[in-house]
């Protein structure tokens, strides 16, 4: 070999072994594609669509472009149920489970193109039609009212805008306040209400009034006055705004699941509860008592109070909203479950305490939240009692709110510390019937 011929044969080599893709101990080199798809790869692995896959009721918003601005194509496996643009055309029917649908994207970039596949859920068809809005309307009416809308924020109260149940023969102490409303997964409604009259005064409760009925119009009840009922509570001198959720985890005796929870605040004079603490107990088959002794839920080192839970099926997370009286906020915290893992402290199952949810800076309580119907948006709503309105606020994630609609509460419309429930067209027929708007 010449001595040109070695030297030609060692710049091969030396650019051979500085090419791009190639790498020292590797066996092969990687060529400029496999670069690219690699990086294109990572590209869409990064890719998320807004608001999740699970449970969708609600257009999504495909991403058009990954982070790094390659363009993205999606395609849908079922575009009658879902288009190639996110649009939801339907939902799984009714009864029948959730509906998965493949929404694959697509990148491409010079001489490359890969993809990948999301797998979405859709939730079930709502046969909801309006909803129904359950309050008191003042600290001189501590009565129940009903009103009904059909966007969730703007409301027309039934029976001509008088009460729609007197609390003189339901509560010990002949007034209501803070009614919560829940449709129980037999689906019959159920309610309960702080058992008090404001006159004699903010320490003056020492229970609640529990309510079951089939149709919203005929209800059953009864009251859990607490010094009578829980011997650990003769002390107790506020039971402030209970509010029942199901729990899919209790286990009852005869091995099945499930059974309503009831959660409230309660304060005491004798050291044992020194500031509003929220406490829960478990409701009896029939819904007309409590049988567990009230065991600690959660507060935020003051008085916490007025709390409301919604479960976000996409996420599997409870979230309760609820009033900081330290800071006169709303605030809200997340769970996986209702109640502490077995061998942890009560109360260690709520994590993530927020700031402030409310958008304005005048005094607020009473905060609830509800789902719009066949949507993933959730309402908060809360009662800015001294300012004569209420504020709704719209979040598709429960963590960001933006203020949707500020609603005026005067004339026949004064509601205080409500809450809301969708209803069916049925639903909504029968409460007109019997309790017309003008009456």
């Amino acid at each position: 070999m010449t001595v040109k011929s070695k030297f030609s044969v060692g710049i091969f080599v030396t650019a051979f072994l500085l090419s791009p893709g190639i790498h020292a101990g590797s066996p092969f080199p990687k060529t400029d594609k496999g670069i690219e798809r690699e990086a294109l790869r990572r590209e869409l692995g990064a890719l998320t669509i807004p608001g999740g896959v699970n449970m969708r009721r609600s257009d999504l918003r495909l991403p058009s472009a990954t982070a790094d601005g390659t363009a993205v194509v999606w395609k849908s496996s079922d575009p009658s149920y879902i288009d190639n643009s996110g649009k939801v055309l339907k939902r799984a029917q009714k009864g029948k489970g959730k509906k998965e649908v493949t929404l694959t994207a697509t990148a491409k970039r010079d001489r490359v193109k890969e993809s990948r596949k999301f797998k979405v859920s859709l939730a079930e068809q709502e046969d909801y039609d309006s909803y129904l809005f359950v309050y008191f309307p003042s600290n001189s009416d501590e009565n129940l009212y009903y009103a009904i809308g059909d966007d969730g924020y703007n409301y027309t109260p039934l029976n001509g805008g008088k009460m729609v149940m007197s609390s003189d023969t339901v509560a010990i102490k002949k007034g209501i306040r803070d009614p919560h409303i829940l449709r129980g997964p037999d689906g019959r409604f159920y309610m309960v209400a702080t058992d008090m009259q404001c006159r004699e005064g903010w320490s003056s409760n020492r229970g609640i009034v529990m309510y079951s009925s089939d149709d919203m119009v005929n209800w059953k009840h009864s009251t859990v006055h607490f010094p009578d009922r829980f011997k650990e509570w003769v002390n107790v001198k506020r039971v402030w705004a209970p509010e029942v959720i199901w729990d899919p985890d209790y286990e009852n005796t005869n091995g099945s699941k499930g059974r309503f929870l009831v959660f409230f605040s309660l304060l005491t004079d004798d050291g044992k509860c020194d500031y509003d603490k929220i406490y829960y107990s478990y409701a009896n088959d029939d819904f007309t008592d409590l049988i567990t002794e009230p065991v600690y839920f959660y507060d935020r080192g003051s008085a916490t109070i007025d709390g409301d839970i919604v479960y976000d099926d996409r996420t599997g997370l409870y979230h309760m909203v609820y009033k900081n009286e330290g800071n006169g906020s709303i605030c809200q915290v997340t769970a996986s479950r209702l109640t502490a893992e077995p061998g942890k402290p009560a109360g260690s199952q709520w994590q993530n305490p927020s700031g402030m949810l409310q958008q304005t800076d005048v005094s607020v309580e009473g905060a609830g939240m509800f789902r719009l119907i066949n949507s993933d948006s959730y309402i908060l709503m809360y009662d800015c009692y001294m300012n004569g309105f209420y504020q709704f606020c719209e979040s598709e994630d429960l963590e960001n709110f933006k203020l949707k609609a500020q609603t005026e509460t005067k004339g026949a419309f004064t509601p205080r510390h409500g809450t809301v429930i969708p209803i069916t067209k049925e639903e909504k027929e029968r409460l007109l019937e019997a309790f017309p708007i003008d009456k």
